[in-house]
This record gives structure tokens, sequence and C-alpha cells, in this order.
């Protein structure tokens, strides 16, 4: 069975106002290292400044500031854009507009105002970096590439600059001028992780599979004890399909960590590229009960399964893997909601319970986990702890409408009808929902106010039940039946409860309530057909159903054969008083 194997995971206090601003200022100025107030480098076509624009300006630039700092861009832009227009050369205002523009993701403009200020004043390293950066974010990499090399040339040691150009080198696709940049700052700082895994992954894209592990080596041999290393040689060689490599690594590393998680879960995917089914899941089994892989790894690896649940070998493995997990990590939630969900899906609904009510346990927010433990107890008749659990969740999930649709269920049970049509209230107010769990809304309020005898509100419900799903079978065997009891609106009874029996044809109950209307309409030799065709479709299993054929026979007359049923009827469970009077004084009574 060749399921796929995730191989490896590598793992404003209040101050005086004017102090604060005039701190931010001087703070700016200082970033600066130059303003344009008092140039100190001359600038071509300089224009003099009078005194009245230069107040002008410094008032323009001051609320530029004030405006940047309660991130007021479209007032700061403003600002800064009045004082280039009084000096055209002013790089502190263009520097500004540009940190403004970045603000708003307005990239074009960032890098041509940094650019400004970088021309302006190309010492200056604050506004360099910028336009670098702002270029990169343009997306135009040759021209950033060329303003970080100058940056380098002009400082040298600065490292984290030739990160920067090594990122622009790969985004031109240039993956060997990147691993050359690279090289170099190994030669400054030395070996170094992250380093490394850069080259490692410029290899591989070269498609360079040994030079890769060159690079993965160097840090195992700087850190033998580190096992992420040695995982990441083997995920090297696993991904290349280097598996006989893969294999020597991985069993390195077992001996030096017997225990080792990842490594197994390694040598099961190694094992199934092998086509060693067998192996490979022996490994996979160690790896589920290792309490050191953590739950959300396997949750991950378990996931695929669900698609192919249908083939038993596949279930099986599910299932023993998510037992487990359970094992190894016992006060996990997640692994008993899989377990549980496995279970589920095989129909194996009592397991299934436990393992969902174990999830609630140790962590109750997972609303399907709830939802799923409803269903199960409704499959199983188990109303009584469905009226428990639904009532909990509706404390913590009050907007779930198959919570409260749930809750009405276990409410008819329960014989609880006002609290029943209170929960089929409460769903019907949450919003659309399913047309058919609608009409079994609506219906389930139309059996609810019957048991009341609210026949009005009861016909009202049933009415609507049917007007969203005219062939619902149920709903039309359940009305008409109600309606005959009543001894009202027969004719409509047993059209409803004809359809009723065309769509769900040999149902007992469904005959039963059509033998029933006719008897109700004193056509007894028609019911006697239709009772019989009842207890021919398992109906002689019923109480009522026995009990009805003796009510047809005795008004026709045929009182020994009437007294045999209503005998029977008595022995299937039906002990009312009102048979057993029917019994002594061989008469039918409603």
């Amino acid at each position: 069975m060749d399921l796929t194997v995730s191989a490896i995971t590598l793992q404003y206090n209040r101050v005086n106002r004017t102090r604060l601003f005039f701190a931010l200022i001087f703070l700016t100025l200082l970033m600066l290292g130059e303003f344009s107030f008092a140039q100190k480098k001359a600038k071509k076509d300089v224009v003099p400044i009078s005194a009245e624009n230069r107040e002008k300006l410094e008032t323009y630039f001051f609320e530029g500031i004030r405006q940047k700092n309660v991130d007021n861009n479209e007032a700061a832009i403003r600002n800064f854009k009045n004082v280039i227009g009084i000096d055209p050369n002013n790089d502190a205002a263009y520097y500004e507009l540009g940190l403004q523009y970045t603000q708003t993701k307005d990239y074009r403009n960032a890098a041509i105002n940094f650019g400004m200020a970088y021309q302006l004043n190309s010492d200056n390293e604050w506004y360099a970096q910028n336009y670098a950066k702002s270029l990169e974010d343009y997306h135009s990499y040759e021209k950033a590439e060329e303003v970080y090399k100058e940056i380098i040339k002009r400082n040298p040691e600065k490292i984290d600059i030739y990160f920067d150009l090594a990122s622009v080198k790969i985004y031109r696709n240039d993956l060997k001028g990147a691993n050359k940049i690279y090289s170099e700052i190994e030669k400054k700082i030395g070996l170094n992780e992250d380093v490394s895994m850069q080259k490692q992954k410029i290899w591989l894209k070269l498609g360079n599979v040994d030079k890769a592990a060159e690079e993965a080596l160097k840090l195992i041999d700087m850190q033998p004890t580190e096992m992420r290393y040695r995982m990441n040689l083997a995920e090297i060689y696993l991904s290349n399909k280097k598996l006989d490599k893969a294999e020597v690594v991985l069993s390195e590393i077992l001996k030096l960590e017997p225990n080792n998680g990842f490594a197994q879960l390694a040598l099961a995917d190694f094992y199934r590229e092998k086509k060693d089914d067998k192996k490979s899941y022996e490994y996979l089994k160690q790896a589920f009960a290792n309490p050191s892989l953590n739950i959300d790894q396997k949750v991950r690896i378990l996931s695929p399964y669900f698609s192919l649940l249908s083939v038993t070998e596949v279930r099986n493995k599910a299932e023993e893997l998510s037992k487990l997990a359970t094992q190894a990590h016992p006060n996990e939630a997640k692994a008993f909601a899989i377990y549980g969900d496995f279970l589920y899906q095989d129909k194996q609904l009592e397991n299934a319970k436990e393992a969902y009510q174990k999830t609630i346990s140790l962590d109750g927010k997972v609303f399907a986990v709830w939802q799923n433990l409803m269903f199960i107890q409704a499959e199983l008749n188990d109303y009584k702890s469905l009226l428990s659990t639904s009532n909990d969740a509706i404390q913590l999930f009050p907007a779930q409408q198959v919570v409260h649709y749930l809750n009405a269920i276990a409410k008819m049970q329960a014989k609880d009808y006002d609290g029943a049509i209170t929960s089929y209230k409460n769903a019907l107010t949450l919003g659309a929902m399913n047309p058919d769990i609608e009409a079994q809304i609506y219906s389930g309020m139309g059996d609810a106010y019957h048991n009341l005898k609210q026949h009005e509100e009861s016909d009202k419900a049933y009415d609507k039940a049917l007007s969203i799903r005219a062939d619902e079978p149920y709903v039309l065997n359940n009305y008409a039946y109600y309606l005959s009891l009543r001894n009202i609106n027969l004719e409509k009874a047993l059209s409803m409860s004809k359809k009723s029996n065309d769509l769900m044809q040999n149902n007992s109950s469904f005959l039963d309530t059509y033998a029933w209307i006719l008897f109700r309409l004193a056509r007894y030799d028609e019911a006697l057909v239709w009772i019989d065709k009842a207890l021919a479709a398992g109906g002689d299993k019923s109480a009522t159903v026995v009990e009805h054929r003796g009510d047809v026979l005795i008004m026709l007359k045929r009182t020994d054969e009437a007294l045999v049923e209503w005998n029977k009827a008595l022995k299937l469970g039906e002990q009312t008083e009102l048979l057993k009077k029917k019994i002594t004084d061989k008469k039918y009574y409603e």
C-alpha cells in the first residue's frame, strides 16, 4: 500500500507633549546625519533661500514630522512636498517622503524619493539602505543590486548588506552569484547555520545534490551531536532519491538516538520508496508510539487516510496508528479526536463515542467533536445522553442550529414537548438551513403540538413542512395518521397516506395508517386488505397493527377472529385497559 508519509519536519504615559515632539525631531535629525537647513555639502544649482522661506520650510518640515508621528500620512506627505517646493535639494524631505510612501505601500514613489535623497547625499547610509530596499519592493532588482554593492564598497564589514545582496541575486535568478556572496559571508563570520542552509537550497536548485550534501556535512562536523543537521542531510538524500546514502545517515541517527521519532518517520518513508511496505509500516508504528514526536505531525500523516477508508487494509492501519497516538499522547485531545473519527467512519459507534467523550474531557472547544458525539448518541437511540450532551453544547455553541435541533429530538423522546418546541424554534431563528432539516423541524413541531393537543398549531406545522418538502413520506404519514386519530379531514388524510405509500412502499407503519383511515371512513373491506398488507410487511410484530386488525374484523362482524387479534396484541405488549375492555365486552371502543 503506497501511502505517502511526511518524512521529516525540521523544527503613550502622558508626558510633556512639546518635549516629546522636539525629542522626536532631534532623533530624526540625528539619524539623518545631515540636515539641509545647513548643508554640509555643496549642491548643484543651489538657489539661496530667503529668511521668510526658510521659516516656512522649517514650519512645513516640523509639521510633516508631527503628522508622521500621529500616522497622518496624507498630511505628512503634503508638508514634505511643501518643503521640496521651497528647497528642491532638501534630501531629508525626500527621505521622509520615501518613508511615508513605504508606509502606504506605494513602492514606486518610495523608490523615487529615496533615490532623490540618495542622489543628493550618497554618503548617508540610511538613504542608501532604504533606497535599495524600496527598489527591491518595487521589483527593480538590478538597480537594487547596484546600490547594495555600492554600500558594501563603502562599508565592507556591514554583514547584513551582504545578505540583502544575496537575496537580490536570488530574485534575479543569479544563484551562483548568490552562493559566492554567501561564501564571502562565511569568510567573514565563519560557518553559520543560516548561511549553510541557504547554500544548500541553492545547490539543490542548481541540481547539484553532492554540493548540497557537502554543505550539510560541514554543519555535522561543526556540531556532531545536533541531530537536526543529520536529519537535514538525510532529507537531502531522500528527496533526491539517493536512498542508500539516506539509509546510512538514518541508521547513524538511530544509533545515537534510538528513540528519534523523525528518523523513524524518515525510515518509514525510505522503505516505502523501496517498496517494502511491511518494514515501512513497522517504522511508522514506532513513530506513532513515540511520545517525542508531536501529535500535530501524526495528525498530518493520518489525514490523507480518510480518502482511502473504503480499503480495508488502509482503514485498519488508520485505526491502529491513531490508537497508538492516543497511547503515546494520553492528554492530547487531537489524538482522541482523530481516533474517534476513524472509528466513527468504521461504524464502531460505541468505541467512537468513548473516544469523543475523552476528547471533550481534554478540550471541549471543538464543535465538530460535540456534533459527532451527538450524532452517535442519536444513532444509538441514547436519547438520555443526547439530552445531556446537547444541553451542555448549547451553553458552549448557542449559535449552532444543529445543537438546538438535536436537543429538540432528545426532548421529544423525554416527552418534554414544550421544551422541544422551544428548541425547534431556536433552531429556526438561527438563519437559513438545509430544506430537508427545516422540513423535519416543522414536522417535529407538528408531533410536539399534537402531543400537547394543540391541534391547530400542529396542522400549521405539518402544512409548513409539506410546503418545504411536499414529498417527505414520514411527514405525509404522520400528518395523515394524526388527522385520522382526530377523525377529521379524512379524505385529505387518505390522499396524503396514499402518497406516502407510493413514495415508500412496503412500510408496515405507512400501510397501517392507510388502513386505519379507511377504517375511519367505514370502508372496512378495503381496510382489511391494507391491514393485511401491513402485517405481511412486518406489522405482525406490532401490537398496534395487530389490534387494528381486530378492530377492522369486529366491524365486519367477525367477532371470534377479532378476539384472536386483540389477544395477540395483548401478548405483544399492548396492556391498555381499553384493549382489555374490548376483549371482555367483545366490542370496539374508541
